[in-house]
């Protein structure tokens, strides 16, 4: 069967039919507006004011179809209003439906769709399809050079944008792999992709504080810089701590205590002793000035580290069939683990009394599954001293977990 070419897609989007029409100018600058201000932060796949000066400037082509639907089936969930949450499952059906005419053709718009498509499924629980789009995204990307960073990108903001999927994608793989006990995709010596700019926006695009006074694009693109480097170390601690080698033997486990355990380790905590002031953010001390806690997304960004770090000693809470591990490493070990738990737990605690949880995504709930993983293997082997700890970290988990699948 032929494909059809990009002027065909185009004469086809034109026909009437429900699966290609798109919201009133008022609903999509709606929904748009909960995208850039709820779910943006957390991956800023494109650039804020460049996407909107198109959007309203240029008409939209199947290809563009497909992203707007892959944003508004995730943006429907931050609307108070319960007609247009239930609106999620429509546009995503749509996006799928356009997808499969149009993966064809490898492009970048169609690795943010999929991005978009894979958040989506992990949202609603629905593991399996957020991995296999993930993957999705992958090959397209690698078909496009997205992994060089000698692939001629145009101008600097379309250079830009390249920087910040391919980033984006990195994330998600390391995430989806942390989250399901997969291996990783993407290996660090595959790619030579320069690392986010958190300098890059104001000088080039400028800032749009007007639009969007709650955040600067300047905080988002520092924030992404840094969650980059965390999830370069998240990869790291996976490919060390969770391969196969260290689930079945015993004595590499107690080898790597000694050794690649501590490396790690410091390389977590000097990322966190190096964060920029406005980064910055302990657990049961709320930003200077303040009785709230950081923005959701600087918030779930410290999950994230201590969710690393529960990944990183959590090996050592099973038993170890090695008489190498010595028994004082295994309390401090496990101490560690219950303590970055417990600060996972925490930070949810304090997004829910603000009522800011919701505006974690799906990511927040990631992070407590690890953390509740920890929760529950210390309510099961029990020890004086975490018995308090662990009552209410449960007890903050499944209450944190109750607020999302509210939203979700």
């Amino acid at each position: 069967m032929a494909h059809l070419n990009d002027s065909d897609l185009w004469s086809h989007s034109l026909q009437i039919t429900s699966e290609r029409e798109l919201p009133s100018k008022d609903e999509m600058e709606y929904l748009l507006s909960l995208y850039f201000r709820y779910m943006y932060p957390f991956a800023p796949m494109f650039i804020r004011k460049v996407f909107m000066e198109e959007h309203r400037r240029e008409r939209p082509d199947l290809p563009r179809i497909l992203i707007l639907n892959a944003i508004f089936c995730n943006a429907c969930w931050y609307s108070d209003d319960p007609m247009i949450k239930q609106e999620s499952t429509k546009f995503f059906n749509r996006a799928k439906i356009i997808l499969d005419e149009t993966y064809h053709v490898s492009r970048i718009s169609t690795v943010q769709a999929l991005l978009l498509m894979s958040h989506h499924q992990y949202a609603t629980g629905n593991y399996s399809g957020g991995w296999l789009y993930t993957g999705m995204a992958q090959r397209i990307a690698l078909d496009i050079g997205l992994h060089r960073q000698d692939v001629q990108a145009g101008d600097s903001e379309q250079a830009e944008i390249r920087k910040r999927v391919w980033w984006a994608l990195y994330m998600s793989d390391r995430l989806g792999s942390g989250v399901l006990g997969r291996p990783m995709n993407f290996r660090d010596e595959a790619f030579n992709v320069k690392m986010p700019d958190d300098k890059w926006i104001a000088g080039v695009v400028g800032e749009d504080t007007a639009e969007y006074p709650y955040e600067s694009e300047s905080v988002i693109c520092c924030r992404l810089l840094w969650s980059v480097k965390l999830f370069i170390q998240m990869g790291k601690v996976l490919n060390t701590m969770h391969s196969i080698e260290a689930e079945t033997n015993g004595a590499y486990l107690a080898e790597i205590s000694k050794t690649q355990l501590p490396q790690l380790h410091n390389s977590l905590t000097s990322w966190f002793l190096a964060l920029p002031n406005e980064l910055m953010y302990t657990p049961y001390m709320m930003s200077p000035g303040t009785n709230h806690p950081p923005s959701p997304p600087t918030a779930l960004m410290h999950m994230f580290y201590y969710t690393c770090l529960t990944m990183l000693h959590r090996p050592y809470l099973r038993p170890v069939n090695s008489k190498a591990i010595d028994a004082n490493f295994l309390v401090s070990s496990r101490n560690i683990c219950t303590a970055a738990a417990t600060n996972v737990c925490h930070i949810a605690d304090s997004l829910m009394l603000h009522g800011q949880l919701r505006d974690t995504c799906y990511f927040g709930m990631a992070c407590l599954l690890a953390a509740g993983t920890v929760h529950v293997h210390n309510a099961i082997t029990p020890t004086p001293s975490n018995r308090e700890t662990t009552r209410a970290g449960l007890s903050k988990t499944v209450k944190a977990a109750h607020e999302l699948v509210k939203t979700f």
